[in-house]
Formats: structure tokens, C-alpha cells, sequence
């Protein structure tokens, strides 16, 4: 268990009039200049203007930049702000604009020419369209105590929360620190541009978050010209995961911004491995193995190369055994009726086994006088090796007895 901290990020789109907080986006004549800032507003009438100290910056509000082409033209930006210091002493906004930051879209029309193919000279945007579409983002601080699995390399694999998130902040920090902790943060997650505002009349990114948001949503749409601007309650889902993910990023690689825990401090946990619960003998299995597969190429062997069926039944019978011998005229050489046949019975005579003609004229095999047997090897197409029975018996024949 230990305690486990990060922030939880408010998006929400503004408008340049409202009830709310609202933004100022106003270009010159000639497009080459904008004033930016953000009123935010915080009860009892009154307001802190949150402005952005930055490269291009002429005094915290006016942003010079290149003239845009007269085509159709784009522009997107993601700015950190800070309290607007000018003239005159702004309230206490509770660190708000310190980590405020803001996104914002914004397409110009293209150039009304004239027939000298210059642009009119109009009020405003140079008589050109303009829309703008701006959201705010501000996080909060916030720490509890965590259930945490950690990998052998040391990297959280998952996390449980044990505890409701902590509202007194004090132990980790004063006001102020979180507060400036929070500022340098969205400063780091915001990028740094040598110009904040830039227009372009093509679809290529100017800043890394679009890039990325460009990549996630699959569409190139953010920051084309002649797309319509983008929704904004699509995208602060996109912003808000955005920003808690770096914001553990800049925590991880900066832990030098945490106290080290005094020598006697102890924090509970447990280990969690892997135990062998059965041991073999490496010599033993390679020998069962072996063993296996001596069995295993025998029995294969031994179906394979198996001798064929002799026998028509298995003599296990008295009437089975009668059987092989009551058709054959072997049976007459014993007969006590024939005088004759009797006491010639084991002299001079051969007995075999195969196939013979019976007395009953049919075709028989078993026991009968050498002279009338067949041997069973003969050529008979029916009488193969057992191996191949299994094609006969597969259309239910088996095989016939042939002389």
C-alpha cells in the first residue's frame, strides 16, 4: 500500500461573451497581430485576466505573427497562462491562471480582392470570415492510498484506490507550492513555439498536441482550413486523458520533488511468486521419455508389420476345434466303422493345415490330408495382409475362402 497522487483536469468550452469565464481574440487590421487573454471570473463581482508570458509576446496580451495568405487559412494553439500583471493590481485567484490552459481553433475566410487583386480595406478581419472555437483546462490536485501490483523491473502492472481522496493538502505541500507545482506542470505539458499563433493555409500540425490528437482521432480535420472547426465537447475527453497522462509522465521523471522517506519508515507490502510445487528429475524425465518413445515405435512396428489372419475362428471350443476337421476326409483315416482306414490311420499319411475341398463339396479350411490342402499363401486377391482389411470391411465384406 502506498499513497498515489495526480491531478483531475476540468475542460470546458468558452465563449467570447457569456455568463461564464470568457476569451478575447481580436486580430488587426492586418492580421498580424492578436490580442489573446482570458476573463475568468471569481464571485462577488469580480474578475483576474489571465494572459500568457511567451516568445512573440509584446506585453502579455498581443501576439505579433506573419500576415496570412488570402486564401482560406488556419489556426490552432494550446498556451499555458499565467495572472495578468499590467496596470492596476489584479485579486487573488487561488493560482487558477498560473495552471490554466487554454486550446483553441480558429479559420479565416478567404481575401475579398478587388481588380487590382488587393484585398479590401475593411474593418475588422479586412472584411474576412473568422470563427473561433477555445476551451479552458484546469486541474486540481489530488492524493490517496493505493493497492499497487510492481513488476520485476519495477513498473506498476495495476493499481486499486483504498481510500477517498484526501481535501486537507497541507502535509504534502503549502497552497502555494501545489499551486506552483500545478503552473510548472501545465507549462512543461503545454509546448514552447517560437511564435503562439501561427496561420497556415495547409493541414500541417504547428504544435505537438495536435499532432497527437491528429493521430488519435484518425482525421486531419483539426487543423485543415477548409474544414469546419472542430467540436469541442468531442474533444476535452481527448485533452483531459492527455493531460492526467503527462502529468504522471512529468511526476515520474522528476521525483526529486518528493521529501525521501525518513531511515525507519516502513511501508507495507507483500511479494507475490512463482513456486514449484512438483520436482522432477531431469535424468529421470528424459528417461521416462525415452522409454515412451521405445513403446511407442514397437507398438507401431508390431501393427505395422503384424503376421496376416490364418485362423477362420479361435479354437477356444470343443465345437470350434470339431470344426476345422469334420469336413475333411482326414476324419475317415479314424473311423473304427471303416476296418481299412483304421489300420491304415498314421501310416504313410500327412496331415496339414489350409484349404481343402470337403466332403460336402464345399471349400473349408482347416485340418485335411496333405496331399488335398492348399497353403493359404496363394494369390487370391482377397487375402491380403491384415493391414488392408480395413477397405473391405469399410463396405461390409470380408473376405472370401478360394482355392
Amino acid at each position: 500500500m502506498t499513497r498515489g497522487f495526480g491531478v483531475d483536469v476540468v475542460c470546458q468550452q468558452i465563449f467570447s461573451d457569456g455568463d461564464g469565464d470568457t476569451f478575447i481574440f481580436q486580430p488587426s487590421q492586418r492580421l498580424d497581430d492578436i490580442e489573446f487573454s482570458v476573463l475568468h471570473k471569481i464571485g462577488g463581482g469580480r474578475n483576474v485576466t489571465c494572459d500568457s508570458q511567451g516568445s512573440g509576446n509584446v506585453d502579455g496580451r498581443h501576439f505579433t505573427m506573419a500576415v496570412p495568405s488570402n486564401g482560406t487559412n488556419a489556426l490552432e494553439t494550446t498556451i499555458a497562462m499565467s495572472l495578468y500583471n499590467g496596470t492596476g493590481i489584479s485579486p487573488d485567484d487561488g493560482g487558477y491562471c498560473d495552471s490554466l490552459m487554454v486550446a483553441g481553433w480558429v479559420r479565416l475566410g478567404p481575401a475579398v480582392l478587388n481588380v487590382g487583386n488587393t484585398s479590401t480595406s475593411t474593418n475588422g478581419t479586412s472584411g474576412r470570415s473568422l470563427d473561433t472555437a477555445f476551451m479552458t483546462c484546469s486541474p486540481s490536485f489530488k492524493t490517496a492510498m493505493f493497492n499497487i501490483t510492481v513488476g520485476t523491473k519495477g513498473r506498476i502492472i495495476s493499481s486499486q484506490r483504498t481510500s477517498d481522496f484526501d481535501t486537507n493538502h497541507e502535509p504534502y505541500g503549502s497552497k502555494e507550492a501545489i499551486a506552483s507545482l500545478l503552473s510548472q506542470i501545465t507549462g512543461m505539458v503545454t509546448p514552447y513555439t517560437p511564435q503562439r499563433f501561427k496561420w497556415h493555409n495547409d493541414s500541417f500540425t504547428t504544435d505537438w498536441p495536435n499532432s497527437y490528437l491528429k493521430i488519435k482521432l484518425n482525421t486531419s480535420d483539426l487543423v485543415d482550413p477548409n474544414a469546419p472547426l472542430p467540436d469541442i465537447p468531442t474533444l476535452i475527453p481527448q485533452i483531459s486523458a492527455l493531460y492526467k497522462q503527462l502529468f504522471g509522465i512529468i511526476l515520474a521523471l522528476n521525483s526529486g520533488i518528493f521529501a525521501e522517506a525518513t531511515a525507519d519508515a516502513a511501508t507495507p507490502g507483500f511479494i507475490i511468486i512463482t513456486e514449484t510445487r512438483i520436482f522432477m528429475s531431469p535424468v529421470m524425465f528424459y528417461i521416462s521419455i525415452t522409454l515412451l518413445v521405445l513403446q511407442l515405435v514397437t507398438a507401431i512396428a508390431y501393427y505395422v508389420k503384424r503376421p496376416r489372419k490364418f485362423l477362420p475362428r479361435m479354437p477356444l471350443t470343443i465345437a470350434s476345434i470339431i470344426a476345422y476337421v469334420s469336413a475333411s476326409h482326414a476324419v475317415r483315416d479314424f473311423d473304427r466303422s471303416n476296418s481299412v482306414a483304421h489300420d491304415n490311420a498314421g501310416h504313410d499319411l500327412r496331415y496339414a493345415y489350409g484349404r481343402f475341398k470337403g466332403i460336402d463339396g464345399q471349400t473349408h479350411v482347416g485340418i485335411e490330408k496333405a496331399p488335398l490342402v492348399v497353403p493359404l499363401k496363394s494369390k487370391n486377391p482377397n487375402v491380403k495382409r491384415r493391414r488392408w482389411l480395413w477397405k473391405l470391411r469399410k463396405n461390409g465384406k470380408e473376405p472370401t475362402i478360394w482355392i
